[in-house]
């Protein structure tokens, strides 16, 4: 890798800075995002300052897991220095104000005369659109040639999924799904479908892969609501309660029946609730 880019000298005084971690994950992406224009796929544009990533591929570049990857990743979000954004193919990292900071036309010219082309470049990093078997041209389908889709958004959408169960047929579900639609609409119809379940009792919720087989980011959300309270309570004391208010109800209405053309009768309490009953026969 040849060339250059920027540092302002106020990096000093950052949060990043002051972590070892931080800042020399923050300086490899600096290095590493484009300074050109360029295409992934045949879908994916990267413009300069950004880059497809991986968990894996961070992590294998810097010696570190995975899912340490992931959280320094979340931090330099958090602090509003990169924006993530999924796809099909991966993960596009954007680097904010790139261009505030980096005089992209001269960097271009500089980098121009000392790198190699673009499709060299390419072969070079982290294959953008990954295939199993043969290459073959995408869309194309065979038993050795199907798309392999990004195992970190695959994970991802799993762990936003309010129920976590059959963990295997789940990510194959998410895999045939991401075939269908793209990631980001994806990710955010689960991330709504729990929030929309959140407080539920997990087993009145369609196992990952039912939902991820059926479809289910195309319903129309406001029914993710519809039956929140779930299947009648049938435990002993939700019957027993029920018993007696149907007790209640029964004699208040016989006693509005009787009474109701009658202006001579005695003035009766109505049942009001459970205080009229003794506890022992309910």
């Amino acid at each position: 890798m040849s060339g250059w880019v920027k540092l302002h000298r106020s990096s000093v005084d950052s949060r990043v800075f002051r972590n070892k971690d931080l800042w020399r994950l923050w300086t490899w992406i600096l290095m590493s995002v484009n300074y050109r224009e360029s295409w992934a796929d045949e879908n994916t544009k990267v413009l300069p300052g950004q880059m497809l990533i991986g968990r894996e591929f961070v992590g294998k570049a810097l010696k570190v897991k995975p899912r340490t990857v992931y959280d320094w990743l979340k931090k330099l979000e958090l602090f509003e220095m990169i924006t993530l954004k999924p796809n099909n193919a991966g993960t596009i990292l954007t680097v904010c104000n790139w261009t505030t900071y980096q005089d992209c036309e001269n960097e271009i010219q500089q980098r121009a005369n000392n790198e190699p082309t673009t499709s060299q470049q390419r072969a070079n990093n982290e294959p953008t659109l990954r295939k199993k078997g043969k290459n073959v041209k995408k869309g194309k389908k065979g038993k050795n040639n199907s798309l392999f889709v990004d195992p970190d958004i695959v994970e991802e959408i799993y762990q936003a999924y309010p129920k976590k169960t059959g963990k295997g047929h789940a990510l194959k579900s998410i895999e045939s799904a991401l075939k269908k639609v793209d990631a980001e609409t994806l990710l955010e119809a689960v991330k709504e479908f729990a929030e929309a379940k959140r407080g539920d009792d997990p087993k009145y919720i369609k196992n990952p892969a039912t939902w991820f087989n059926a479809e289910c980011w195309k319903d129309d959300r406001s029914t993710w609501v519809a039956s929140r309270a779930g299947p009648a309570d049938n435990s002993p004391a939700a019957k027993r309660e029920r018993t007696r208010q149907a007790i209640i109800d029964g004699g208040n209405s016989l006693y509005d029946e009787i009474t109701k053309n009658q202006d001579d009768v005695p003035e009766v309490r109505k049942i009001s609730g459970s205080s009229d009953f003794a506890d022992p026969l309910f």
